[in-house]
């Protein structure tokens, strides 16, 4: 039952956050077009030194890891899938649902624009953090294995025309 609730609170959050701001296509397929090398060219260029221009290279490199993250909990190769997306046009991308590449707006698999935005605000907002402190305590890793991806969001359906927005199912 706790699941269910959790499920229903974040259906609830991510409606809130789309009527706030909008949706964009879904799958990380956003990230990987502002990951396009056209756009890295353009805020490269006025960088001054290799340092800065590294670290940008970097950034923009970083938003192919929800993508690649998808293709993997999908089964599928992420270098695979990068590949497939990589310099299309905007929305295009990989439904993991339907294991298809297509636009994923008018398939209906969105995400709310402030999650994406905030994802990535946050993820700079934590690397800088990283990067400015002297050092870091972490969990040693375990040797246990990973626990195997889910099947899927049973009996929660897709929410017409917002199948992208996870545990949004049977909501009308």
């Amino acid at each position: 039952m706790n699941d269910k609730k959790l499920r229903y609170t974040d259906a609830i959050s991510a409606v809130r956050s789309a009527k706030e701001m909008g949706i964009v296509p879904g799958g990380g397929s956003v990230l990987m077009y502002l990951g396009a090398e056209k756009f890295m060219e353009s805020v490269t260029k006025d960088l001054r030194t290799e340092d800065e221009k590294k670290g940008a290279e970097l950034v923009f490199k970083s938003l192919q890891a929800p993508i690649r993250q998808i293709a993997r909990n999908a089964g599928e190769d992420p270098s695979e899938v990068v590949f497939s997306v990589r310099g299309k046009d905007f929305g295009f991308g990989y439904n993991a649902a339907t294991k298809v590449y297509e636009d994923l707006l008018k398939a209906g698999v969105v995400d709310p624009a402030k999650v994406v935005i905030n994802s990535v605000v946050n993820a700079a907002s934590i690397a800088g953090m990283v990067l400015t402190t002297d050092a870091i305590v972490t969990d040693l890793p375990t040797t246990k294995p990973p626990t195997p991806a889910g099947g899927g969001m049973s009996g929660m359906g897709g929410m017409g025309g917002m199948g992208g927005m996870g545990g949004m199912g049977g909501m009308y």
